[in-house]
């Protein structure tokens, strides 16, 4: 074998070579993409599904508000003899703060303003729980000492 034989012979080695390593090279990037564009379609489905559960939670949140707000009386009772308003915004959609109204008679009215402890819907539950036992205990027509020593 000559000279130019032995080139040639080396030089179609190369090509194959370099063909066998472009193929896998080629395998290696289609697999690549292809893991890519799943992992993608997976982020942009998780991400609709975040997002879904999101507005869903933030329209549970404002329901959750407006039956906060409908359990506090209102922010202008409209007494005659007795100028009275009220306003309550909450840190989150929903928090602790309230107050109330417990009448006693056309000429006693105890006031209840409270922040209970927290923020969010645990401190809105409480809310509601607490504000649930002074109605029910104001019933008994106590006095706010013993009002307050029977709820807690």
């Amino acid at each position: 074998m000559g000279k130019e034989e032995m080139k040639a012979i080396a030089a179609q080695v190369v090509r194959i070579i370099k063909n066998i390593d472009d193929e896998e090279v080629s395998k290696q990037v289609q697999q690549e993409i292809a893991e890519r564009t799943r992992i993608e379609h997976e982020l942009r489905v998780t991400y609709q599904n975040l997002k879904t559960l999101n507005d869903r939670l933030q329209e549970e949140l404002t329901f959750a508000r407006k039956i906060q707000q409908s359990l506090l009386p209102p922010p202008e009772p409209g007494w005659t003899n007795l100028d009275v308003v009220c306003y309550s915004t909450p840190a989150y959609e929903v928090g602790g703060d309230f107050y109330d109204f417990l009448i006693h008679d056309l000429h006693a009215i105890d006031i209840v303003i409270g922040d209970v402890s927290g923020k969010g819907i645990s401190a809105a539950l409480y809310m509601s729980k607490v504000q649930g036992i002074l109605r029910s205990l104001h019933e008994f027509d106590l006095s706010p000492k013993d009002l307050f020593i029977r709820a807690n």
